[in-house]
């Protein structure tokens, strides 16, 4: 049985700096013009 400090550390920063960056993407990437054409469409359709 190994003890707690003998286990090799790990390090998690990777798989968390991926996510962040991903989500961050998803937010700042623009939507295509023809995609922004149709939900602005849309939109305005329902206000009326």
């Amino acid at each position: 049985m190994k003890r707690h400090d003998e286990e090799e550390p790990e390090c998690h920063r990777v798989d968390v700096i991926e996510e962040v960056v991903e989500d961050v993407f998803v937010e700042e990437s623009p939507s295509p013009p023809l995609e922004r054409v149709l939900v602005n469409s849309i939109d305005e359709l329902e206000e009326e």
